[in-house]
């Protein structure tokens, strides 16, 4: 992996997530969770399944 053109897909500016259409809801749920958590500084890890699950925090470097 390293710096050129995608394989597939395509790079997206964070600042214009909420343009793209994406090929199902559940993509674009986890791309702007992404977005939220990137702006707020807080990531967190999903364990669990497709139905029931928990968000560990992942703390934020100092």
């Amino acid at each position: 992996m390293g710096e050129g053109d995608p394989r597939g897909g395509s790079f997206v500016a964070l600042d214009r997530l909420a343009d793209p259409t994406f090929d199902s809801a559940a993509t674009a749920d986890i791309v702007n969770r992404f977005a939220s958590e990137r702006s707020l500084g807080n990531f967190g890890v999903y364990f669990g399944t497709e139905t029931t699950g928990r968000v560990h925090s992942i703390a934020r470097k100092a």
